[in-house]
């Protein structure tokens, strides 16, 4: 995935779950599962 696509989806999940994902995380992402797992621990932490 290019960085111009992940700004997308990063774009995408904060307004679809009203979270703010953070560089650090995000640049640990190699697979949907970390994905999903950063995006659960935001949503929880709201």
């Amino acid at each position: 995935m290019d960085s111009i696509s992940m700004v997308e989806v990063v774009m995408a999940l904060n307004e679809m779950f009203g979270i703010e994902l953070s560089e650090s995380g995000v640049e640990e992402w190699k697979t949907v599962k970390d994905i999903c797992i950063l995006v659960r621990e935001m949503s929880l932490m709201r």
